[in-house]
């Protein structure tokens, strides 16, 4: 499913209209993860490994940062899954 297709443009509307059905932030959050999942996999399902990995990685990441309570730590833990090139 590519960007400028007739199918997008369904599944985009779709989606829409739930979340801004649904004021839950929970469920938004929950149902934006599960559409994005099913984007990707419906487009190229050799991708969904990479977004899970992704998803699970930023997951640990976050929770990490959110627990430690030195500055020191979490500008380290916020830069560490981040490659950065020479640009």
């Amino acid at each position: 499913m590519l960007f400028n297709s007739i199918e997008f443009v369904f599944f985009f509307v779709i989606v829409l209209a739930i979340i801004t059905i649904y004021k839950n932030k929970n469920f938004q959050h929950f149902f934006l993860l599960i559409a994005s999942c099913f984007f990707l996999y419906f487009s190229n399902n050799y991708l969904i490994g990479l977004l899970i990995f992704s998803i699970i990685l930023d997951f640990y990441v976050g929770k990490m940062i959110w627990q430690t309570s030195s500055k020191q730590k979490k500008k380290i833990l916020v830069k560490l899954p981040v490659k950065r090139g020479n640009y």
